[in-house]
């Protein structure tokens, strides 16, 4: 590989990562983040070469990253950047025109990359511009080598004129390099790839969902699109990720006919319209379909409503025809459209001016604005908004770190497709940040919200050991929802982890949503209580059905208060009178009862239930709190005003609570 300078380091940047063990006389050509490129000698050969060095992965206590990301992305992912670049050109050994892998045998298992060199090589944009039929002679060289990849099974995924190196003395000598991007069999590096300019309209779709499958197209396109800037010194489409996927008609006039046809062709926005490379005729016109192309079809009328879901499924080229059809009869709705388009794609600067001129789209209008305007939102004014436009917003939030606004905009519960992909995006974020060694509270969450995902199971374990490594312990959120989760993942692994963070959120009485179902399962009691409680303050009913199907048939006062707090009101109520006469005279089963009345709505049949548990075995704060409750619902202020004193007294969180209800109405 050859650079021609040494690129400047990025903002923030540590020094290059150091050549390792086995080479000398190194020269930085490029260095960035996490990466470095090397020219040096192999210190046993002397051979020179081009040296790709990396920064380790990183892992999280004993969870290796490499096993990490086909749990927090998918199955097709690799988080190991160089052994997936060593395996695409392990593919390819056998093809002219990309670098030989030449390593030292101590380097073997090091994050490294050592190809050999190509001297006399330059980079195709120092080329500029050329003369067409060079640039074309050039193109058809590139893809005999593109198309051997693909048959090999490898798409490189980020072609462009900086990938592309030229012997300048022989303009035929090509070759194509920077293959860590490339996709092996579907395998791939998850996330956005590509070059600004150069990558087809799909790739920009990776942004939205980047686990989305990518073709031997995209290289077609970044071939066509290198071509063309090797002429015109212009990108096809522009750099501006709309420009792209609107794919305005090309000027083709600096190429003859011919050349233009094949150009057309090669940058079709849509992949299926783009020809296949061949290594016997590489660069050719399409074929039109059997029969004749015939008229390109006109998209049907199509709402914005259906365009935003065209964009959630990244099938941006179609959002965008049916979006310049949609501006005709109203330009808000397409302006909306093309905000929601622009924001998915994560282009804030070209998201706000155009949600200014849009229409209101059910809190989406105000979703997108929320960037433009400082300080985003907070969180409980976006709860109206519309599933899409909370989504939005909980990202914006997310963007500055208020994760637990986030959590009130999304569904934890049963979380949908779109939501798990913002988790997952979360998580890839926060990831990134594990070399600093800092423990975090909202990676365990967002880990544990994934680890319980019903439709990948094979993931759970992973995901529920990042989530318990990556809790800090007690005392570090507020909001204490990463305790919660901290309980449910660590159960049954960690049983001691379990009652020690349940005991400290006893005690510090961080039940707030046990006062809301009026009742009190004490997690101290045991695992199973304590995962239970956890799962009533995170608002899991999925879970804590299952946790009920579970459960044995004489735990019926754990099954009775889970059903509750499901708001299971008729399983809860036949829970209670399938007990016997005996069972149904304690205290348990009072405080239960009354409980299941209230939330049916009943609460003079619960009074009486009340009165007559006072009768039989006396007062209990529990009693007394679900009475005053009671007494205040039934409209009868001044009985549930005389429980108050006895409820202060008795010191208890729940009791507390509901006198605090009554004395507060009572001033209402």
């Amino acid at each position: 590989m050859f650079r021609v300078a040494m690129n400047a380091p990025e903002d923030g940047a540590p020094s290059p990562i150091p050549l390792p063990a086995g080479f000398s006389g190194g020269v930085c050509l490029e260095s960035r983040r996490n990466d470095a490129l090397w020219r040096a000698c192999r210190s046993d050969t002397g051979e020179v070469v081009a040296v790709r060095v990396r920064r380790a992965p990183v892992g999280y206590g004993s969870i290796d990253l490499r096993a990490l990301a086909p749990a927090i992305w998918d199955s097709a992912s690799v988080f190991d950047q160089v052994a997936h670049e060593l395996l695409a050109l392990d593919r390819l050994r056998s093809l002219d025109g990309v670098p030989r892998v030449s390593m030292p045998p101590e380097c073997n298992a090091k994050p490294v990359v050592a190809t050999t060199w190509i001297d006399r090589a330059v980079t195709l944009e120092s080329l500029v511009p050329l003369d067409a039929d060079d640039a074309f002679a050039i193109g058809n060289s590139l893809a005999r080598i593109v198309a051997g990849a693909h048959a090999a099974g490898v798409v490189h995924r980020d072609i462009s004129p900086a990938n592309i190196l030229v012997d300048p003395d022989d303009r035929q000598s090509v070759w194509l390099v920077d293959w860590e991007l490339a996709s092996v069999d579907g395998v791939r590096v998850f996330g956005p790839v590509g070059t600004r300019g150069f990558m087809a309209p799909e790739l920009l779709a990776l942004r939205i969902d980047g686990g989305l499958p990518t073709t031997p197209k995209v290289d077609v396109f970044g071939l066509g699109a290198s071509i063309y800037y090797a002429v015109t010194g212009e990108v096809p489409y522009g750099r501006h990720v709309l420009q792209i996927i609107d794919g305005q008609r090309l000027d083709v006039s600096a190429f003859s006919p011919e050349h233009g046809r094949i150009l057309l062709g090669m940058l079709a926005t849509d992949p299926s319209r783009r020809p296949t490379l061949t290594r016997e005729a590489p660069l050719q016109a399409p074929q039109p379909a059997s029969g004749g192309a015939g008229p390109r079809p006109t998209p049907q009328p199509c709402s914005i409503d259906a365009v935003l879901e065209l964009v959630d499924e990244g099938e941006l080229v179609a959002a965008a025809r049916h979006l310049g059809r949609i501006g005709v009869n109203s330009r808000a709705d397409a302006a909306l459209g093309y905000a929601y388009l622009a924001s998915s794609l994560g282009d804030a600067e070209v998201t706000v001016p155009l949600a200014l001129q849009a229409s209101s789209g059910q809190g989406l209008r105000q979703a997108l604005l929320s960037p433009g305007v400082g300080q985003p939102a907070p969180a409980h004014s976006a709860l109206g908004w519309s599933a899409r436009a909370r989504r939005v917003h909980a990202q914006t939030l997310l963007g500055v770190d208020d994760w637990i606004g986030a959590t009130l905009l999304v569904d934890t519960n049963a979380p949908d497709r779109l939501t798990k992909r913002l988790i997952r995006r979360r998580l890839d974020t926060l990831t990134a940040r594990l070399g600093q060694g800092v423990a975090s509270s909202e990676l365990g969450y967002w880990a544990g919200v994934l680890a319980f995902d019903d439709d990948a199971p094979a993931r759970s374990a992973i995901l529920r050991e990042l989530a318990c490594r990556a809790y800090p312990g007690p005392g570090h959120d507020p909001s204490c929802l990463s305790d919660h989760m901290a309980v449910v993942t660590a159960w049954p692994a960690y049983p001691e982890a379990v009652a020690s963070v349940a005991t400290h959120l006893a005690a510090t009485d961080s039940y707030p949503a046990h006062y809301r179902v009026g009742l009190w399962l004490g997690p101290a009691t045991g695992p199973i209580e304590a995962v239970a409680a956890s799962l009533i303050e995170l608002g899991w009913r999925r879970l804590l059905l299952r946790l009920v199907a579970d459960l044995p048939a004489d735990a019926w006062r754990l099954r009775t208060q889970l059903l509750l707090a499901c708001g299971s009101m008729d399983a809860a109520r036949q829970c209670l009178e399938g007990l016997c006469r005996k069972t149904r005279q304690g205290q348990d089963f009072y405080q239960l009862h009354m409980a299941q009345l209230l939330h049916a709505g009943r609460p003079h049949v619960a009074i009486n239930v009340y009165e007559r548990a006072l009768a039989e075995i006396g007062a209990a704060a529990h009693l007394d709190a679900l009475g005053a409750v009671a007494y205040l619902r039934a409209r009868r202020v001044s009985d549930a005003l005389s429980l108050v004193d006895r409820l202060r007294a008795y010191g208890d969180p729940m009791a507390a609570v509901a006198a605090q209800v009554v004395t507060t109405a009572a001033a209402d």
